[in-house]
């Protein structure tokens, strides 16, 4: 709420030292917040507040009110300031006939729906602290559809114990329907607006007699701020009403608003936040006005010339609500001081409603008037969302809407350059436009979308190529569909185009101009492919050691492309890492521990499953191919097991190479026991290990009492994987019980056990 006025107060500056004060008599709120006057010498010590970390919450007659913390009353008695405990303003009238309550407006709103069902909505776009309702009120003659008119918001309430606008809003629901059918005049504005209603923004505050919400936020301090810094709210973090009020209007193109206050008698337009001077500020300026001189005694004004005043140049605020809605939805939003009284008497209200239904019906006017159209494709005609409509000399754009394409842009009678664009569309300028204030003029606009189009094809046969990659680097990328196709939309500029395709030579096309519609063909060369396979089998010990398997690369050529294929079957692969490394040392990561249970890996990197590391993919580009490729997988947790059952690589280079014997293969790092299958056994069951180094392995299994019952290796063994079967019988041949069974690796000073379950 704003308030008004100013005059002499007494500024006492104290001359000597000035001990703690005694707060006693200062009366806290239940948040522990002290509500005060804090008196001043002149008009302009107000702008001394925002730097003293006080929110003014009223600006009267020589003085200003706010509610302090214990701390900053302490401090601001320390520095001199005259302040005095604040009295809550007298409520008695609350609940007497002419107010609503929660439960009287709701079904007020309802029993409107009722009578008028083909012209009204009722919405709620979420609940307040208290679980009420936060009701949006919506009057057009089509209130299920999107159409070409203008959004106007009429909201009231955001301080509790200021109702004056409340009973506005709900006077003007009931007056608009009822004439709808009568008067030609109201009848055009329901046919042509979106008539938005949202008269108690914080409901919880009206039942509770108070400024702030049910936790104590004062809710006009608790926006965002444009300019990124901290609002003046006394809660951290956003409140629920705030963000439920953003998340609906964010995503709507209101033109006009106004929120209802009460308390003083002025229209106050933005910006609250700054003293610099919106865009829009003749614009809001007269906006204002128009709502002034149809209210008696807000333009009689002896305080504000003409009833109006720039926010910041009052007092200034920050997170209110206009800033917010003019700042991130550019719908110019005016905070209506219409009451000097918090909480009129339901006598006076009737006298409120003369001083306030014409300017009422202005606002609904005006949010229609100046330049409108809908903005489509010129190709499909389909209709383009966020297009945005620029001012020359106005650094404030507007928006279309997402369904029809319509914009609405108020402005002050003149000549106009306005520009229409949207990323992928070319833009287009309209010169010297004649635009009224007090009428509306018709421009629909077609944008031309600007395609980068054309066929890939191999340059041998001239076939299409299917699965092609053409990239506008920076922008977007397509895949070529069966016929070889590809179409990709971006903004106007100049590009490196690239295409890649499985199987072929990549093609960069440097500097393409990208401005209209353009075609650019590309022609691939095949590549040579060269395939090799592992069909090792390999458990994966749970929360274990990396398990290695390798694939010798035979041909001595450069890497242009490649892909890798893994077989693994795991019952959570969120636990699972999979490296693959060049014989160089380079390595890609396949997977990083994403994904769920029961869900394996499966498939051919990069075209089937995007890898891990699909940014570095090209590193491994321009290499030598020959020599020990490397898989590496490890689980790192507890409670799930897997195995890899096989892998394959495939290298493409111009060249053919030479075909080279094999190296000596890499040996695992670690020796280390993994897990038998199956498990439980019946008939028989693999038990792998892996050494890290020649020597001897000893492995053996024992029942539950830890009495030897087999022996499977004992003796001098090879570094690397290593595969013995146990047949569920004992050294001398003789079929098992059922139980529990460990098997023990020992080899180069390790020791590792696990277990085996027989069942017969």
């Amino acid at each position: 709420m704003r308030r008004i006025l100013f005059a002499v107060g007494a500024l006492i500056i104290c001359l000597t030292a000035v001990h703690a004060a005694d707060l006693s008599k200062y009366p806290a709120d239940r948040w522990g917040r002290r509500p005060v006057k804090i008196y001043i010498a002149e008009r302009s010590d107000v702008y001394r507040f925002p730097g003293l970390g006080v929110s003014v919450e009223e600006l009267r007659d020589g003085h200003v009110e706010a509610s302090l913390t214990d701390a900053k009353l302490q401090e601001l008695i320390a520095q001199g300031w005259r302040i005095e405990p604040r009295m809550t303003e007298p409520s008695a009238n609350k609940g007497a006939t002419g107010h609503h309550n929660y439960v009287q407006m709701t079904a007020f709103l309802d029993s409107i729906h009722a009578l008028y069902p083909a012209i009204t909505r009722k919405f709620s776009i979420g609940q307040s602290v208290n679980g009420r309702e936060l009701w949006a009120f919506l009057i057009s003659d089509h209130p299920d559809s999107a159409e070409n008119e203008a959004e106007v918001r009429l909201a009231a309430n955001i301080h509790g114990d200021e109702v004056t606008g409340r009973e506005m809003c709900l006077a003007m629901v009931d007056s608009l329907t009822r004439a709808y059918a009568t008067v030609p005049a109201i009848a055009d504005l329901v046919n042509n607006r979106e008539i938005w209603f949202m008269p108690a923004l914080n409901p919880d505050g009206y039942e509770l007699v108070q400024r702030g919400n049910a936790n104590g936020e004062d809710l006009n301090r608790d926006f965002p701020v444009p300019d990124g810094g901290p609002n003046d709210g006394y809660v951290a973090g956003t409140e629920i009403e705030v963000t439920q009020f953003i998340n609906f209007w964010a995503g709507k193109r209101a033109v006009l608003s106004f929120n209802y206050h009460g308390g003083a008698l002025v229209a106050n337009y933005p910006w609250d936040y700054t003293y610099t001077l919106c865009p829009d500020d003749a614009l809001a300026r007269e906006v204002s006005l128009g709502y002034a001189r149809l209210n008696p005694p807000m333009y009689a004004s002896t305080e504000f010339d003409s009833g109006v005043t720039n926010g910041a140049a009052w007092y200034v605020i920050r997170g209110g609500l206009q800033d917010w809605s003019y700042h991130a939805t550019s719908c110019l939003d005016v905070t209506m001081e219409i009451s000097t009284t918090k909480w009129p008497s339901a006598g006076a209200l009737p006298g409120f409603w003369s001083d306030n239904r014409g300017g009422m019906l202005y606002f609904i006017k005006q949010a229609g008037w100046g330049v409108q159209g809908v903005v489509t494709d010129s190709l499909t005609g389909l209709p383009i969302n966020r297009a945005q409509l620029d001012v020359a000399g106005i650094a404030k754009p507007v928006y279309t809407d997402s369904i029809v394409g319509d914009y609405h842009r108020m402005l002050m009678t003149g000549y106009y350059d306005l520009t229409f664009s949207k990323p992928g569309y070319a833009s287009k300028t309209f010169d010297n436009v004649r635009v009224r204030l007090d009428s509306v003029a018709n421009l629909d606009v077609q944008l031309s979308p600007i395609v980068l189009s054309g066929t890939v094809s191999d340059s041998a046969t001239a076939l299409p190529i299917a699965g092609a990659v053409v990239t506008v680097v920076g922008v977007r990328a397509d895949t070529t569909d069966a016929a070889g196709h590809y179409s990709i939309q971006a903004p106007q500029g100049t590009y490196d185009v690239s295409c890649a395709a499985l199987g072929y030579g990549a093609k960069t096309a440097p500097d393409v101009a990208v401005d209209g519609m353009v075609t650019l063909d590309f022609a691939l060369g095949s590549l040579n492919q060269f395939g090799y396979e592992a069909h090792d089998t390999i458990n994966i010990p749970d929360n274990g050691a990396w398990i290695v398997d390798s694939i010798y690369v035979d041909r001595s050529v450069a890497i242009s492309d490649y892909r890798a294929y893994v077989n693994i079957t795991h019952t959570y692969k969120g636990d699972l890492a999979v490296r693959l490394f060049h014989p160089g040392g380079d390595s890609i990561r396949l997977h990083q521990r994403s994904g769920g249970a029961a869900d394996n890996i499966i498939g051919w990197y990069p075209d089937a499953i995007k890898p891990a590391d699909s940014l570095r993919w090209g590193a491994l580009y321009g290499l030598n191919a020959p020599g020990w490729w490397t898989l590496k997988i490890k689980d790192f947790a507890s409670g799930y097991t897997g195995r890899l059952n096989g892998w394959a690589l495939e290298i493409y280079s111009t060249g053919t190479g030479v075909a080279g014997g094999p190296a000596e293969r890499p040996v695992p790092v670690r020796t280390e026991l993994f897990y038998g299958r199956p498990n439980p056994l019946r008939d028989q069951a693999v038990i792998s290990y892996q050494l890290g180094a020649p020597g001897r392995a000893s492995l053996k299994v024992y029942n539950a009492a830890g009495q030897l019952v087999r022996t499977l290796e004992d003796g001098p063994r090879g570094a690397g994987h290593h595969s013995v079967s146990w047949d569920g019988r004992d050294d001398r041949g003789a079929a098992v019980s059922a139980g529990v069974y460990l098997y023990r690796l020992v080899a180069g000073g390790v020791a590792r056990t696990s277990k085996l379950v027989v069942v017969r």
